[in-house]
């Protein structure tokens, strides 16, 4: 049992906002014992609540850099002589693969701590998720003939979790590109005008048309 204590006074105020594991455990594991006013579930429910606009920003966002993390940048750094610097973008890009998974069946993710583990269980994955993921896992050296294993593996994986979110969720043709214009705060680009006016939604609700 993992007890946590909150000043309710203080969790009403909509501008505190709890993270991601926190959201997680309050919504999919916590339990009220006692609420007689039902004032604590509300805090909860509120909290907790599923935003698709942030959702669909974070997923562009996110498949919008695996690719540079797990496709691009990897063979660059091998081609430098920094193998050591390609493996660990690749780990960059499998925390980004998992992200993506969990996006994709409206999940947030847990702690760290359980996340991988808990990313196996989802309701949809790719075939074989979790074997291909631990085997991408694993460093055995520095060799560049390893190194280029990886990357194919991760590549795959980044092809078939990016087809998944594709499913549930109205991807642009270039993510970065729509990243740029919707969700970076630190690189905008500028919207086009019939776009600035059209927020994308999930393709759930088929809202999006961006392109």
């Amino acid at each position: 049992m993992d007890l946590h204590q909150l000043i309710v006074e203080l969790e009403e105020d909509d501008a505190r906002v709890w993270d991601e594991g926190c959201r997680q455990a309050y919504s999919e594991t916590g339990e009220i014992i006692f609420d007689r006013s039902g004032r604590v579930g509300r805090i909860i429910a509120r909290k907790t609540e599923w935003d698709e606009d942030e959702a669909w920003r974070t997923l562009i966002r996110v498949i919008g850099q695996i690719y540079w993390c797990g496709c691009v940048n990897p063979p660059r750094q091998l081609a430098r002589g920094l193998p050591d610097h390609a493996h660990d973008l690749l780990n960059e890009a499998l925390d980004g693969i998992i992200h993506v998974a969990y996006i994709a069946n409206r999940r947030y993710r847990p702690h760290r701590k359980w996340r991988l583990r808990e990313s196996f269980s989802l309701p949809s994955l790719p075939p074989r998720f979790k074997e291909r993921v631990l085997e991408a896992l694993v460093i055995r050296d520095l060799e560049p003939a390893h190194v280029g294993s990886r990357i194919h593996l991760v590549t795959d994986l980044i092809t078939d979790v990016t087809e998944l979110a594709s499913r549930f969720w109205e991807l642009p043709e270039d993510c970065y590109n729509a990243a740029c214009q919707f969700s970076y705060d630190d690189r905008q680009l500028r919207r086009p005008t019939d776009q600035a006016t059209n927020r994308p939604r999930s393709k759930a609700e088929g809202r999006s048309n961006i392109q």
